[in-house]
């Protein structure tokens, strides 16, 4: 009798999603009676009980994350690093981006990350791009137009490279210590934008963008346009990746912890903990708390702990 009473409370993990009076929504942690399936969430420290038409909307959590959850996890991390990295050049007065060049700016953001910088993947195949539309590998006229794009971006990092080589000799010497060349750019960017092992048509394009902004000098407002457009392909890539995760049962301070415990989620951790202010001639840094994560966090990437 006794063990029968206690099957009641055997309870799953997982969240909730919960509206909250700004209208957003965040993945909350909750909890449900495998029998009976009552459901309860947790918000700011108090637990209450999820109404019974409600009960389908809890997305239960698997007590171990598969190879495949472990990989979705990773990508939110690759795909926030570079985020914030794009929102830091975002934040710069746009004539002196324009002006000064956003490659060595990337350089000296990456330079206060090396150590996890250099621990992101190092190789990303740029060859055999996948149809974003058919998920085929390209070919005929498009697998030619790729080929094109693929030269365009190696012409693009041998002119960052001579922007590598220009940097002042400390911050060169940081990277150099911790192994980040123009070449780790290149496949921190292809990390960021890939979803699967391979690069579609569409991540190829806008890594294209990113490394003629990073390449070339143009008008500050030019840049920012074009910044714009590649931060809101990373973020329509993040919001389909943290989506995922939720369905999967994780809460959005589950996926924010498990995201930072990753190699691009320590890099993207690091550039939103160290919160630029704007660059008006020389690049100054605000270090600010971990206790800001969360701040940063709403404010920047949707994501609420």
């Amino acid at each position: 009798m006794i063990a029968e009473a206690n099957k009641d409370l055997k309870l799953n993990n997982g969240s909730f999603p919960l509206q909250l009076k700004d209208g957003t929504i965040t993945q909350v942690p909750a909890f449900q009676n495998d029998k009976t399936k009552e459901t309860t969430y947790v918000f700011q420290g108090k637990e209450y009980k999820v109404p019974v038409e409600q009960i389908n909307q809890f997305s239960m959590k698997e007590a171990k994350a598969d190879a495949t959850t472990v990989k979705l996890i990773g990508k939110v991390g690759d795909n926030i690093a570079a985020n914030a990295l794009v929102t830091d050049l975002l934040l710069q007065d746009p004539q002196t981006l324009g002006t000064s060049g956003a490659a060595k700016y990337a350089f000296y953001r990456i330079a206060g990350v090396a150590g996890a910088v250099k621990d992101l993947g190092k190789t990303v195949s740029f060859k055999d791009v996948i149809d974003a539309n058919t998920g085929e590998v390209v070919s005929g006229a498009e697998a030619k137009r790729m080929g094109k794009l693929n030269d365009s971006i190696n012409k693009n990092f041998k002119i960052i490279e001579k922007k590598y080589n220009e940097l002042d000799p400390s911050t060169r010497d940081t990277l150099a210590k911790n192994g980040v060349t123009a070449q780790t750019l290149k496949y921190f960017l292809a990390n960021a934008f890939k979803d699967e092992d391979r690069l579609t048509n569409r991540d190829l394009e806008y890594i294209d963008k990113i490394t003629n902004i990073l390449a070339f000098t143009k008008s500050g407002e030019l840049v920012q346009s074009e910044l714009r457009e590649v931060q809101s392909y990373l973020q329509n890539k993040q919001t389909n990746y943290v989506k995922q995760l939720r369905r999967q049962g994780y809460d959005d301070y589950s996926i924010a912890k498990e995201m930072f415990g990753s190699p691009g989620g320590g890099v993207g951790l690091g550039l939103i903990t160290s919160n630029p202010k704007t660059q008006t001639g020389k690049i100054d840094f605000k270090q600010q708390s971990i206790s800001d994560i969360n701040k940063s966090l709403v404010n920047q990437y949707g994501i609420k702990g």
